[in-house]
């Protein structure tokens, strides 16, 4: 059966003063993905709404057979109290609508199975933790990009994601999960023409690039992680770490073959084989940091003062020093992630 599985997360570092009708910042419909930028949240949810209303309803006993006329003036009730409520507690940012279409074989049990006129319902046909777990890299590429792109600084808060299914009458079939956090207020910034072309290039780069999946899964756990500064650290300084040790290799060869072509010797060429054996197992990570910096950034001395100083913060965590929470350099260690990430794929891209 056909589902389509939606994810929506609020960026604060995107504004939605632009956004009076909704942006397709990218889409692919071979992988069957689209991703919109839209102030309207509600109008996204609305079918997974009428998933929760239906679930909600039916632990009611509301589909029962003296109750199924009343079913439709309740789902849409209850709808508009979902929505009203969520109106309510609307925080500044613009929302990222997440779609991702598939096929899936579901197994409906009958006595958890209830149809009306409009949709179908029903529970445990299908493990959707196993089903979402086949599109976690792409998401984790995705909202990492829409980081990147924007501003990687702030946070990105998970406002619900739900799975339903199309049966082959075109009839919906609901089971949905909502989830909620909680963010700060902060300034956002506006989309424009150029930027949106960005994003979209920057998803592409990234679900293309999956050997980057760990750091796209660590950085996205960094800006999903809104009240635990220590582990928003962690993760966004592990991501650029573990980036840096994947493509160190690129750079030192790239280094390597520069020197060799301003030195058009034998010796030499051989003098430089022997350091890079000599060197192999050698390198700091700053070491590694530093070399990449000088290809990838035009803040080189800035980019590598900050690196050497949140190593020392994430060595004296590591070794049990007295440390400040409060004043973790989450964002910084944000920022370098996104803009090494950006620069190699854009590099490589280019190459």
């Amino acid at each position: 059966m056909d589902y389509s599985y939606t994810i929506i997360y609020r960026f604060e570092g995107i504004s939605e003063n632009n956004l009076d009708e909704d942006r397709t910042v990218y889409q692919d419909d071979m992988l069957g993905i689209t991703v919109v930028l839209t102030k309207d949240i509600n109008r996204h949810c609305l079918t997974s709404d009428t998933g929760l209303a239906s679930a909600s309803l039916l632990m009611r006993g509301m589909f029962g057979d003296k109750k199924i006329e009343e079913l439709p003036i309740a789902v849409d009730a209850e709808v508009a109290r979902i929505q009203e409520e969520r109106v309510s507690k609307k925080k500044t940012g613009a929302y990222a609508v997440i779609n991702i279409k598939g096929q899936a074989d579901l197994n409906i049990k009958e006595s958890f199975h209830k149809e009306t006129d409009q949709f179908r319902i029903c529970f445990d046909a299908i493990d959707k933790e196993y089903l979402k777990k086949q599109h976690k890299e792409q998401v984790h590429s995705i909202i990492s990009s829409l980081s990147i792109s924007t501003a990687p600084e702030y946070n990105a808060e998970k406002i619900s994601s739900g799975i339903y299914f199309i049966d082959r009458n075109e009839k919906p079939l609901y089971s949905f999960t909502f989830q909620g956090g909680h963010a700060r207020l902060i300034l956002a910034k506006p989309i424009d023409i150029e930027k949106e072309k960005e994003i979209s290039n920057i998803i592409g780069l990234s679900i293309e690039n999956q050997q980057f999946k760990t750091p796209f899964r660590l950085l996205t756990q960094s800006l999903e992680t809104t009240e635990d500064k220590l582990r928003a650290f962690i993760s966004a300084w592990t991501a650029l770490e573990i980036l840096t040790n994947k493509i160190f290799s690129i750079y030192e060869e790239k280094f390597i073959v520069n020197i060799a072509d301003d030195h058009n010797s034998h010796g030499v060429n051989e003098f430089l084989k022997r350091i890079k054996e000599v060197m192999k197992d050698k390198y700091r990570i700053t070491d590694k940091f530093v070399l990449i910096a000088s290809f990838l950034s035009n803040e080189v001395t800035e980019d590598i003062e900050l690196f050497k100083s949140m190593k020392k913060i994430r060595n004296d965590i590591s070794h049990g020093s007295e440390f400040n929470e409060e004043t973790l350099p989450v964002e910084d260690a944000r920022k370098l992630a996104a803009k090494y990430l950006m620069g190699h794929m854009l590099s490589t891209k280019n190459a």
